[in-house]
């Protein structure tokens, strides 16, 4: 294309031309006002290619060039930076998480304590009530034992082996263990 026909092509009045006017969009005016500002500064680049030597031209391109690079790199370490500040965040929410659930377990791991240290004194103590109870009936055997020796005694009869047995126990701790009665398949 040549320098006339890209002065053609970049005339405000022929673009303008080939845009009908509708009641939407943008204002008609303000669009001429760009073409006419975007027309000039091609013409502007278009006259400095023209008379520039091809050092000069090169350089507008390296520096283009270096332009374009840097904002890459700028636009790349904007979106690491944002990605890092996301995985800063989900990792803190992933903390607080973890951490809300260790304290649900822990809270739960201690109610579970103490409803088993509530079952164990529960347990404690129908054991200690069981063993009152054995030792009561002990006592009272033993007592009926004696009585029914000094009975025995009384009418000059010799008591039972099963009641001297008993009599003659001395604590809570020993086993009651009663004879064989004869007749009997012990």
């Amino acid at each position: 294309m040549g320098a006339g026909e890209v002065n053609n092509a970049l005339d405000v009045a022929s673009i303008a031309r080939d845009f009908e006017r509708v009641r939407r969009g943008y204002d008609p005016g303000a669009v001429d006002h760009h073409l006419a500002l975007l027309t000039s500064q091609v013409k502007v680049l278009l006259e400095s290619r023209a008379h520039a030597d091809p050092d000069e031209s090169l350089d507008l391109v390296l520096k283009a060039t270096r332009r374009s690079v840097d904002e890459a790199l700028h636009d790349a370490r904007e979106r690491a930076e944002a990605i890092v500040a996301s995985a800063r965040e989900e990792s803190e929410l992933l903390k607080a998480e973890a951490a809300e659930r260790c304290l649900a377990l822990d809270a739960e791991g201690r109610e579970r304590y103490t409803e088993m240290g509530r079952l164990t004194d529960s347990r404690l103590e129908q054991l200690a009530r069981l063993d009152s109870q054995i030792a009561d009936r002990q006592q009272v055997l033993r007592a009926t034992a004696g009585d029914l020796e000094r009975l025995a005694a009384s009418l000059n009869e010799p008591a039972p082996a099963a009641v001297r047995s008993v009599a003659a126990m001395g604590s809570a701790d020993k086993e009651i263990v009663l004879p064989a009665q004869p007749g009997s398949d012990r």
